[in-house]
């Protein structure tokens, strides 16, 4: 009897032993706290930005620039004279000069496009224009006949007050023999008249 009521407890003790371990297991799961946001790692896109290069273009020769001459003063022959000189030096590959459709009111360097830009500056300062007067691509505006547009790859449009220096060749000068060295200049007035001076800087002559 005292057997029985001992193996009846018994196994009331393992079931509340095994109730307790469940319980206990249970507790434990549930009471681990899920991470805060403020601990959770976040992951940032990153973006590469690809880095800037600066392309510089190789200078053309004169020599492999076709220039076009314009004059746009209304007067004189500023556009023959200042092609000719053009094409002595620096050597530009200069095509027939021309006028402009219409009257300008200042000198203009026009590249055919942005490839040329390099070569037009150099122009400019050539003639001693300021890199301003450079404009690309050519304006559908500018006074140039419509079949010359595509010819040149430099437009060089001659207004008021241009003037170009370039060194002149060997002369003879006076009754007896003799050389000159100097400045040909070959400039434009308000009103475009044009002037062609030789400055002597050296000269020797025999009576």
């Amino acid at each position: 009897m005292h057997g029985g009521r001992a193996l009846a407890l018994l196994a009331v003790v393992v079931v509340l032993a095994v109730l307790l371990l469940r319980h206990t297991g249970s507790t434990t799961t549930t009471g681990v706290a899920a991470p805060s946001a403020a601990h959770q790692s976040t992951t940032v896109p990153v973006t590469t930005v690809p880095a800037t290069t600066t392309t510089t273009l190789p200078a053309i020769p004169p020599s492999q620039v076709k220039l076009l001459v314009l004059n746009g003063t209304g007067a004189g022959n500023l556009a023959s004279a200042t092609r000719s000189q053009l094409a002595a030096s620096p050597g530009y590959d200069t095509l027939a000069p021309d006028d402009t459709t219409a009257p300008v009111p200042s000198s203009v360097i026009y590249a055919a496009s942005a490839q040329y830009l390099g070569a037009a500056q150099a122009l400019a300062s050539t003639v001693g224009l300021p890199a301003s007067v450079v404009q690309t691509p050519i304006p559908t505006g500018a006074p140039i006949r419509a079949s010359e547009r595509t010819l040149a790859d430099l437009v060089l449009v001659i207004g008021p007050g241009f003037s170009l220096n370039v060194p002149a060749g060997t002369g003879t000068t006076g009754s007896g023999s003799g050389t000159t060295s100097g400045h040909t200049t070959t400039s434009t007035g308000t009103h475009g008249a044009s002037t062609t001076a030789t400055t002597r800087a050296t000269s020797t002559t025999k009576g």
